[in-house]
């Protein structure tokens, strides 16, 4: 009877440790993805990586190795923004496209500077600055577009800060009185599209040496 009880009561002690074990690790697994998560998300707020230490990712180069991809992007931006003006905005007031041109320049430099900081102009971009021969098949077009995506944002929320500030300084809401402003919505909408399936398609035919 002695043993007997002291065998159920060492199977209970042995059982609870290993749920006390299970609980520990799910906790583990649980904080471990949630820093994950949280480690994503500042890894994608720009300029992050300017105080992060050293173990942390690191920026690409600041360089341009594909001209001819930066100004086609630029070409593509002045247009989008003249269209958007002629066809839409101003409907057809020659007038206004003296400003459309300079919301494409100025959208244009956002670009630059925000593909800069991601490495969109590098010749790894076509594959999102994934290897091309990576097993897990992470590049490709795919990784391009969404490289192209994340840069776009990050000259939008450029854009709308010197938006912000020029209203701040001239008194003003934001969109009144500048034909400039005028076109942001648009922008936005129509270039985080252009610029995503343009840098898809790039990607999709360009060869890789």
């Amino acid at each position: 009877g002695l043993s007997s009880s002291f065998l159920n009561a060492s199977t209970d002690e042995e059982q609870r440790r290993s749920l006390e074990e299970k609980s520990n690790r799910s906790d583990e697994k649980l904080s471990s993805s949630s820093s994950s998560i949280f480690q994503r998300m500042m890894d994608e707020i720009p300029f992050i990586h300017l105080f992060s230490g050293p173990g942390r990712k690191k920026l690409p180069p600041v360089q341009v190795d594909d001209v001819n991809v930066l100004f086609y992007d630029v070409f593509l931006i002045v247009n989008l923004s003249m269209s958007i003006s002629f066809w839409v905005t101003h409907r057809l007031d020659f007038s206004f496209l003296s400003s459309a041109v300079n919301e494409g320049c100025l959208f244009s430099i956002l670009w630059i500077a925000s593909g800069l900081y991601h490495g969109s102009f590098l010749y790894s971009a076509m594959d999102g600055h994934y290897p091309p021969d990576d097993p897990s098949q992470r590049g490709g077009p795919k990784a391009a577009a969404a490289l192209a995506f994340n840069t776009y944002i990050n000259a939008v929320n450029l854009r709308l800060i010197a938006a912000l500030v020029g209203a701040w300084f001239q008194h003003r809401k934001v969109g009144t009185g500048e034909p400039m402003e005028e076109l942001i919505p648009l922008e936005i909408a129509c270039g985080l599209v252009l610029m995503t399936l343009w840098r898809a398609l790039h990607s999709s035919y360009t060869p890789r040496v």
